[in-house]
């Protein structure tokens, strides 16, 4: 992969939401290509399948949120179709990137809860969100 950004700062709206992120890295897959992927780099402790990120909710819920960004920002002309984990590792484990596609019914799911905290914050309502 060619790399297009890095540390790139991307803002979108989902309905009425702003929403703001940056991205660690972005690559093109081809010279000039509009697929790409966006990669988020990852210190601690490695998880070692892509089963075991969609089990952590944290981790899971940024890489669709990047998606989101992704899809939904006008300045970003590209088409962010894989998603990248790279654990740079540490003294006891070994770096591993793992990669995985998002589907839209899992960006469906998160611009959902995007609504309703968005909601929430609007009116004032800062109890915990019921998943």
């Amino acid at each position: 992969p060619l790399i297009l950004s890095s540390e790139k700062t991307l803002h979108a709206q989902v309905d009425d939401v702003p929403i703001k992120g940056k991205v660690d890295r972005i690559d093109l897959f081809e010279p000039n290509g509009r697929k790409c992927r966006v990669l988020d780099y990852k210190t601690g402790r490695t998880s070692r399948t892509e089963d075991a990120v969609r089990k952590k909710d944290g981790l899971f819920r940024q890489l669709v949120f990047y998606k989101i960004l992704c899809d939904s920002s006008p300045n970003f002309i590209h088409e962010a179709t894989l998603f990248s984990l790279d654990f740079i590792g540490n003294a006891e484990e070994t770096r591993r990137e793992i990669n995985i596609e998002i589907t839209q019914e899992e960006v469906r799911e998160l611009q959902d809860l995007i609504r309703v905290v968005w909601d929430k914050i609007t009116s004032l309502d800062f109890t915990p969100v019921e998943e």
